[in-house]
């Protein structure tokens, strides 16, 4: 039981995986390189943007369906979508 009335999150992966990549800086950069085997040189002055992490598609006749993703992340212009799946939702 939790005694000091601290809210347990039900995701702590998803949540610790969020926490790296918006408070890592310019971490992300070697982090994005072995993902998408890259190579883009880790510059101080990058260009990290962290964008919205609620993403709507547009379907048929008008209706749209909300996307919930764990991060899109822009660095110098290019966009990267990263997910960390811990559960099959």
């Amino acid at each position: 039981m939790n005694d000091h009335n601290e809210a347990i999150s039900n995701t702590p992966y998803d949540d610790a995986f969020r926490t790296l990549v918006t408070k890592g800086g310019n971490l992300i950069i070697p982090f994005i390189n072995k993902m998408f085997r890259g190579e883009r040189p880790v510059k101080m002055n990058a260009s990290i943007v962290h964008e919205a992490n609620e993403q709507f598609l547009n379907l048929e006749k008008g209706k749209q369906d909300k996307y919930q993703t764990n991060s899109m992340i822009t660095i110098d212009g290019e966009l990267y979508h990263i997910e960390c799946q811990t559960r099959d939702d």
